[in-house]
């Protein structure tokens, strides 16, 4: 599903959000992590702040990579969120999430945080209990022109149909 397509989806369940909203939305595929993500980025005023507290917060918890973290077009979907006193610039932005991404507190973090997502999985795979919630994202693309089909998807799978946790 294209991002256009996913937003024109997301609208019809969300209709009164921005499209600056959507877009975040699209990025990490879940509205909610998307609304959790716009609270932080508003506490951000220089590009350190987004560098250290969220971008750094997402890489250690292996929502993203180091490539996601350091491309332009994320960044410039995360930038219109920060309270800095001029318009966001993204290669600003990723000068200072390379400084991040290179200390060594950060990679040990990491490499802790990969680590216990493979045991998780071992884990799971030998169905003992993890305790730790691995997400996933499952995109279903439709060719088909009952509206009313798609429509109660979105509704069923915007409803939680599946509970955290217990996927």
């Amino acid at each position: 599903m294209s991002k256009e397509e996913y937003k024109q989806a997301l609208r019809k369940i969300h209709p009164d959000e921005p499209d600056a909203v959507l877009n975040v939305a699209w990025r990490f595929h879940d509205m909610k992590k998307a609304k959790q993500c716009i609270e932080e980025l508003v506490k951000c005023t220089s590009y350190a702040d987004l560098a250290n507290n969220v971008i750094r917060a997402l890489y250690l918890s292996c929502e993203i990579n180091s490539a996601k973290a350091l491309q332009l077009s994320f960044l410039s979907d995360l930038l219109p969120f920060t309270s800095m006193d001029r318009v966001g610039n993204p290669h600003s932005a990723a000068y200072h999430i390379r400084k991040m991404l290179r200390d060594e507190n950060v990679q040990r973090e990491r490499k802790k945080a990969e680590q216990r997502l493979q045991q998780a999985f071992r884990n799971s795979q030998q169905g003992e209990v993890s305790s730790r919630t691995v997400h996933a994202d499952i995109h279903i693309s439709l060719h088909t022109d009952k509206e009313e089909l798609i429509r109660k998807l979105q509704d069923l799978l915007s409803d939680h149909a599946w509970e955290r946790g217990k996927g």
